[in-house]
């Protein structure tokens, strides 16, 4: 075993069925492990392609997305859909290989500081320097993207790393516990204190509300909080392109209108086609 074949090992315990990526250098190794562990590769046109694939999967299932890039220019190319998993809250894992560690700072193919470039959008970037080490590095990364906030996390895996001869061993899997931060009791009642004074309220509840499971709460999963509190508001409410409003005889806004077919065909495609 080496520690490509470890980490795939590490991914499929986690859950992991797929990996996006766009195939180039530092991959080869991680590509034949992903094959040996029974990991589907899904290969892309262009890097951004197979971010905005393990950003699209991670917001949809709230699970880990991952997606493989080669070094350099891949990466940067990469980063645009990690951006948009930072933005959103999105859990994902970026992979990215480089060349080998013993000549790093020399000038091999591609060569400079790709952990660098990704720890300003990642809540944990990290560089694996230890073939042995690797059920630890993809703990902490997977620790990482879904602890409060959830967000995207990156792991450069150097060549030499990926092929160097590790023993069988214990295989840290599972999903790691989300830490939830709960409201102060203070601010909780601040909030209510605010609703009950203002004559026409408007409720926000995006991502957050989401990944906190904050549908698990609802009574009616039919008829969620939120549109219950627009009937017997008298507002209306907008769920992810659909449009309802308290009367019957009130249309959505040409913006609606405009918009939701598209996004809500493109969450659908998503759905069907890569969480499944």
């Amino acid at each position: 075993m080496n520690g490509a074949d470890l980490f795939a090992q590490c991914l499929k315990a986690r859950g992991v069925k797929w990996v996006s990526t766009l195939c180039g250098h530092g991959l080869n190794e991680i590509y034949a492990a992903c094959l040996r562990s029974g990991l589907q590769l899904i290969d892309v046109r262009n890097e951004q392609t197979a971010a905005y694939m393990a950003e699209c999967a991670g917001r949809l299932s709230g699970r880990v997305g991952v997606c493989a890039v080669s070094s350099g220019v891949a990466h940067a190319n990469a980063l645009t859909g990690v951006l948009n998993a930072h933005f959103d809250g999105a859990p994902m894992l970026l992979v990215t290989g480089c060349g080998p560690l013993a000549t790093r700072g020399m000038g091999h193919f591609q060569d400079f500081d790709q952990v660098a470039l990704a720890a300003p959008i990642c809540k944990y970037a990290e560089a694996i320097t230890r073939p042995e080490r690797i059920p630890e590095y993809v703990h902490r990364a997977w620790e990482a993207a879904l602890s409060g906030r959830p967000g995207p996390v990156h792991l450069t895996f150097p060549m030499d790393v990926q092929t160097a001869a590790v023993a069988e061993g214990w295989v840290a899997g599972g999903r790691p516990m989300r830490h939830p931060q709960p409201p102060a009791a203070t601010d909780l009642k601040r909030a209510v204190d605010l609703l009950a004074a203002c004559e026409r309220p408007l409720v926000v509840a995006g991502s957050g509300a989401y990944y906190a499971g904050a549908k698990r709460h609802w009574p009616n999963s039919r008829r969620p909080s939120p549109l219950r509190f627009a009937r017997r508001s008298g507002t209306g409410a907008r769920f992810r392109g659909h449009w309802r409003s308290s009367s019957a005889s009130s249309e959505r806004p040409a913006a609606a209108r405009s918009f939701w077919p598209m996004r809500i065909c493109c969450s659908c495609w998503v759905r069907r086609r890569i969480i499944g």
